[in-house]
């Protein structure tokens, strides 16, 4: 055989038809769709059982200990006092099995505690793999329904804080404006380009961060020039009420500060703006 005559092609990837393949190629394309069951309710059972059956077993050495303690047998009462001697195989099976339950009692603790400390998954993000399931119908009917219970579901990507009403908006309605352009004309998407949508999150934090600078700088220079140039005294105090409120808002809307954080802010924000006004009365 002529061995220059041949042509030998490196093997490409292929995209997945369908079936799980398909499933697992969409969700390993954003790490956001690490969602997955947790299992809540059997997990529980699981631990329920468990401690009966710990249970269960305290129980029988506990018997197995007042036997010995009433038996008039020296040979009971000294494998009572004694682990190294203890004639009791009953007893010694029992602790052995103890053990063993309790260290994958403990272990599915630890675990579910693990699991406790995730967030739950954006809305966005378990609604686009659910419309994407239904669209596409990977998988059979009967093992479709993993995403049916969203409190039962949990993210394998931290999402950082809560996600405020900024964020949401923008990710929502301007997600076009994030898109990058490798995923706009990509050939072989998992699904249509058309009604899939990869976006920066690089850029999108940016704009985020400018947005909220740009309202942080508006909101401490604007109350400056209002009251600098008025010198009504009551239209003053309105006007401080009223940039209170407008931070009050800005700060529930584009932030996730916490009810004292956001008090201690406003409170900081008026006390400057009333030294101010006092600082340059009115003529």
């Amino acid at each position: 055989m002529d061995v220059e005559a041949h042509t030998i092609s490196t093997p490409q990837p292929r995209e997945p038809r369908g079936g799980y393949a398909s499933l697992s190629k969409f969700i390993s394309s954003d790490h956001s769709l690490f969602i997955f069951r947790r299992f809540d309710c059997l997990a529980v059972r699981n631990l329920l059982y468990m401690q009966d059956e710990l249970c269960e077993i305290e129980q029988q050495i506990n018997e197995l200990d007042e036997s010995d303690m009433v038996s008039k047998c020296d040979e009971d009462l000294y494998s009572l006092h004694s682990r190294r001697f203890d004639e009791n195989q009953r007893r010694v099976a029992l602790m052995q099995k103890f053990a063993q339950v309790l260290k994958r009692y403990e272990k599915s603790l630890l675990r579910r505690s693990s699991l406790f400390a995730l967030q739950k998954p954006k809305k966005a993000d378990t609604t686009s793999l659910n419309n994407w399931m239904k669209a596409k119908n990977p998988t059979i009917p009967e093992e479709s329904h993993f995403l049916d219970l969203p409190t039962d579901l949990v993210p394998l990507l931290f999402q950082g804080d809560q996600t405020n009403f900024l964020e949401s908006f923008l990710e929502k309605q301007c997600y076009r404006l994030f898109s990058t352009a490798k995923h706009r004309a990509k050939p072989h998407a998992v699904s249509d380009p058309k009604y899939i949508h990869y976006y920066s999150l690089t850029t999108f934090r940016r704009v985020i961060r400018l947005v909220v600078t740009l309202t942080a700088v508006l909101v401490t220079t604007a109350p400056t020039f209002a009251l600098y140039y008025e010198n009504r005294p009551v239209v003053r105090l309105a006007l401080i009420v009223v940039f209170a409120l407008a931070l009050a808002v800005i700060l529930a809307f584009t932030t996730n500060c916490k009810n004292q954080e956001m008090f201690a802010i406003i409170a900081a924000y008026a006390a400057v703006m009333i030294v101010f006004v006092g600082n340059n009365p009115s003529s």
